[in-house]
């Protein structure tokens, strides 16, 4: 991260604190293409009151492929905070490639796991049984999508897996 604010404490800690802000978004959903922190680093992503906050990430995150995305943060700001030692710094890795932005009309549907709407997967019919909405998926190919659900007052989302 080329970008934001740091904080050197005395203890050899750096804070980075980046923020991101859309006007016309209500959420923001993060994807880095690098994403790698050794033992003892933390990263949180947070909303402008800390009321929705993700994480600590840490190197238990890390995968093979050093990518990661995260579930939205609902607000027009998001913040990014890196805490880790100066000499955990020079070995932590973290590049974002894809910012997801959520509107308030947007339609339902599928994000894929490399963050893509799928604008052919809407789901443009809901059923009701009993107070319950059904969605069926059986049409769908296998995968792992992320379904944001937005009503009047709420948008919810959902980690999919289709085996």
């Amino acid at each position: 991260m080329e970008s934001g604010s740091l904080i050197l404490l005395n203890d050899s800690t750096i804070i980075f604190l980046l923020k991101i802000e859309s006007d016309s978004a209500i959420g923001m959903q993060l994807f880095f293409n690098e994403y790698y922190l050794p033992k003892g680093a933390e990263l949180f992503i947070y909303d402008d009151n800390r009321l929705n906050t993700i994480g600590a990430f840490t190197y238990r995150n890390n995968r093979e492929n050093r990518k990661l995305g995260t579930r939205p943060i609902f607000g027009d700001n998001i913040y990014i905070g890196l805490k880790v030692t100066r000499k955990l710094a020079l070995n932590t890795r973290l590049s974002i490639n894809r910012i997801v932005h959520i509107f308030d009309s947007m339609p339902f549907g599928f994000f894929d796991e490399e963050g893509f709407f799928d604008d052919q997967m809407i789901i443009n019919e809901l059923q009701e049984y009993k107070g319950k909405i059904i969605l069926d998926f059986s049409l769908y190919p296998k995968g792992i999508y992320l379904l944001i659900f937005k009503t009047s007052d709420k948008v919810f989302n959902e980690k999919i897996v289709l085996q």
